[in-house]
C-alpha cells in the first residue's frame, strides 16, 4: 500500500511547506518542478502543496534566509532548489524515516572487455538485509528481469550521501548483470508490493508496514 507519510508537527513548517521539503528529501529539484500544476509529474508523488507561482517563490526565498534551502544556478541556467542539513534535519522530525529500510536502486549498463553492452541492475542500502531483500523480491517479480543472483557484486562504502544532506555511516551496494530493460519489460507489482518491507519513495515509506 502506498499512501502519504504522516507527521509528527514537531516542527512550525505548515503542511504545504513540508510537502515542498518532501518533494526534495532526497536532492535537489528544478524550481519549475515545485510550482503546483508540474508537482505531480516532476516528483510522482500523488499529493500536491496549494502555493500560487508568487507565493512559492516567497516561500523559497524566506527557506533560503532561513538556511533550510539552498539555491543553485546551473550551468544551463537553470535554478534548482535543495534542503541544506539543517532542512533535511526538519523534514527528519516530522517524517521520521525509517532509514535502516531505505533502498535506493537504478539499471543502467556498461561495456565488457569486447565491447559489448551489458545490462546491471544496482541496489544501495545503509542495511544489507534490506538491500539482500530488495534485490530477491526485484528477481522474482521481474522488476530486475533476467538478472543472475550468483554473479552478485558486494561492495560497502563508508561515510556516503544516500540523499544529498545526509551521510550515512555505511552504504551497501550490491550489483548483479540482468537481461535488458524496457519501458515495457513486465513487473508484478503485487507481488512486489505483498513482500514489500522497504521504501524506495515517499509513497512506498508513508504504507510502511512497521
Amino acid at each position: 500500500m502506498k499512501k502519504q507519510p504522516t507527521r509528527t508537527h514537531v516542527t512550525n513548517l505548515s503542511d504545504d511547506e513540508l510537502i515542498l521539503f518532501d518533494a526534495m528529501y532526497a536532492g535537489s529539484i528544478e524550481f519549475e518542478g515545485l510550482l503546483v500544476d508540474n508537482f505531480r509529474e516532476t516528483t510522482e508523488l500523488d499529493y500536491i502543496h496549494h502555493f500560487n507561482h508568487e507565493e512559492l517563490a516567497q516561500v523559497v526565498d524566506g527557506m533560503v534566509g532561513r538556511g533550510v534551502m539552498d539555491l543553485l544556478r546551473t550551468a544551463d541556467d537553470e535554478l534548482r532548489v535543495g534542503l541544506t542539513g539543517a532542512g533535511g534535519d526538519l523534514w527528519e522530525a516530522e517524517r521520521t524515516p525509517d532509514w535502516g529500510r531505505f533502498v535506493v536502486y537504478f539499471m543502467g549498463t556498461d561495456m565488457d572487455l569486447d565491447g559489448h553492452e551489458i545490462w546491471f541492475a544496482e541496489v544501495q542500502s545503509p542495511e544489507y538485509d534490506t538491500a539482500a531483500r530488495f534485490l530477491e523480491v526485484a528477481v522474482e517479480s521481474g522488476l530486475f528481469p533476467d538478472a543472475n543472483l550468483d554473479l552478485m557484486e558486494t561492495q560497502e562504502y563508508f561515510n556516503e550521501n544516500l540523499v544529498g544532506w545526509r551521510t550515512f555511516e555505511v552504504v551497501y551496494v550490491l550489483r548483479v548483470p540482468c537481461g535488458v530493460v524496457e519501458e515495457d519489460t513486465p513487473v508484478d507489482w503485487d507481488l512486489y508490493e505483498q513482500k514489500r518491507t522497504w521504501w524506495t519513495d515517499l509513497m512506498e515509506l508513508g504504507g510502511l508496514i512497521a
